[in-house]
Formats: structure tokens, C-alpha cells, sequence
């Protein structure tokens, strides 16, 4: 059987780590990429086929089984036309990460395209422990399944019910880890107004963070309970957790977070 072949257009900070995620993994693709810079390629995997346009690649005479748009949205607009003859002559399902963009924009944009979806990787895919969210239009169960094997290989795979969803489930799983990553960069500048005695809070934050998660894949617990158990009655931590959520306090500041990052999704959408 060929082997499948995913054409990832663009290479920066997202579509860079899809691609370290892909290439340390035992992927059953194998990968191309068009990108203006080499080096973003090369960097990553020097083994991997590069082209800086489109008509470069039609010129290699290569034919992809599935492309993947991973562009910022201004960006698309500009380049997409140049990829009509590519997807018309080859019919290739076409995938996008790029915030905003719906499914039918994507196809009015692009309307040679007759299979389509979209995906909402998040940074970890770099390192196999990723979420990646995907939504198709009318996916052949064949479809549906070769696009999950692909993403399978960077993490945790959902299925998206509706694409009403997808800027909801973009803020919580594509934003979530810049949210953790800010709350602890807030936790460490807490930490430097106290006198712990230490010259390195930023190494004690960094293993809370690590220490933390690896307890958390390791217990089947919900977080509720995990934080009871660290919180005795009358201790510290039951002190500290009161502060932190007192008046619901931290739930309604995620509440008002994620819902400002929705709502940038839809405005996103409509330029």
C-alpha cells in the first residue's frame, strides 16, 4: 500500500511543532512542506521535502493525499488562489488550523475542494502529549479515519460535535496552554515577594508545573479531589485555595478569559 502523503503549508510556531510532533513520531505519512523559509524546515527535519511555492511543488510532480493550511488568516487570503489547480487536479482532502476560518469559508475561498476539515492543535503537540480538536463536513468514515491516524500521533484526539463549538473549544484546549503557562509565570512573581529562602523559585515553579501534571496522569481522579487531598482541614493550602476562589473569584476570571478568547474567534472569523 503507498504510502500517504500530507502537504503542510506553512511552517511557523504552529505549524512547526505539527511537524516536530509528526517526524519524532512513528507516523504511517510521510510530509512535505511549503514554506518561503527553508530554514523553518530544516531546523525541524532537514529530510523533509521542501518547496517555496506551490508551482514549484506541481513542478516536482508530486501528489498529496491530504493538505493542511497552517497560515495566519490574512496570510490564507493572499495565498490561497495559487492552490486551486493543485486541488483540482489532485483532489486531496483539505485540512485547516487557522483560527477563525470556517468550513465554508474555506470552501468558498478555495471551491475546488470537495472534502474538508478543521483541526485545533495546541502547543504540546511538539512533544506527543497535544490535544488536537477536529471537525469534518460530510467525512467518509475512510476519511474520518485517516485524518484521526494522522493527528493520533500528537496526542489526544475529540471529535468536535458541531462547528458552532469550535471557537469555545479553541479557547479552552488551543489557548489553555498559554492561560497555564501565564498562571504560573503570575505564581512565580508572587513567589518573589516572599522570603522562601531560595535562589531559584523559577526551577521550584517549573516542578510544581511538571510535578503536578505527571501526579494528575497518574491518578484518575477529578481535580476537586486532588486538591482536597493537598488541602488538610485548618492547613495552609486550605487557606490559600479559600483566598484563591474566594467569591468564586478565580472560576469567574477563567469564565471571563476564555469567553474573551471565543469571541476574538468569532471577530477573527469575520475579517
Amino acid at each position: 500500500m503507498r504510502q500517504k502523503t500530507l502537504l503542510l503549508i506553512g511552517c511557523g510556531e504552529m505549524g512547526g511543532n505539527l511537524l516536530k510532533g509528526w517526524v519524532t513520531a512513528s507516523s504511517s505519512f510521510s510530509f512535505h512542506v511549503i514554506t518561503p523559509h527553508q530554514t523553518s524546515v530544516t531546523k525541524i527535519a532537514p529530510h523533509i521535502p521542501w518547496f517555496p511555492t506551490p508551482e514549484a511543488y506541481q513542478a516536482a510532480g508530486l501528489c498529496p493525499d491530504m493538505m493542511l493550511f497552517a497560515v495566519r488568516p490574512q496570510l490564507f487570503q493572499q495565498i490561497a488562489p495559487a492552490y486551486r489547480t493543485l486541488i483540482e487536479k489532485h483532489n486531496p482532502i483539505v485540512g485547516s488550523i487557522i483560527a477563525g476560518l470556517a468550513t465554508k469559508a474555506l470552501q468558498e475561498t478555495l471551491p475546488e475542494i470537495h472534502t474538508c476539515f478543521r483541526a485545533m492543535p495546541n502547543l504540546p503537540v511538539a512533544t506527543h502529549e497535544g490535544v488536537v480538536g477536529l471537525m469534518g463536513q460530510h467525512l467518509s468514515d475512510s476519511n474520518r479515519t485517516l485524518i484521526e491516524t494522522l493527528f493520533k500521533a500528537l496526542g489526544l484526539v475529540v471529535w468536535i460535535k458541531d462547528e458552532s463549538c469550535f471557537n469555545d473549544f479553541t479557547a479552552l484546549s488551543g489557548c489553555g496552554p498559554g492561560i497555564v503557562y501565564a498562571f504560573f509565570s503570575a505564581l512565580l512573581e508572587a513567589a518573589k515577594t516572599l522570603n522562601t529562602g531560595i535562589e531559584d523559585a523559577e526551577a521550584v515553579v517549573k516542578q510544581l508545573l511538571q510535578g503536578s501534571a505527571a501526579y494528575v496522569a497518574s491518578h484518575e481522579q477529578p481535580f476537586e479531589t486532588l486538591a482536597a487531598q493537598v488541602a488538610v482541614p485548618g492547613g495552609m493550602t486550605e487557606q490559600a485555595i479559600h483566598t484563591l476562589q474566594h467569591n468564586h473569584a478565580l472560576t469567574t476570571l477563567l469564565s471571563g478569559t476564555l469567553a474573551a478568547a471565543s469571541h476574538h474567534g468569532e471577530k477573527l472569523g469575520k475579517k
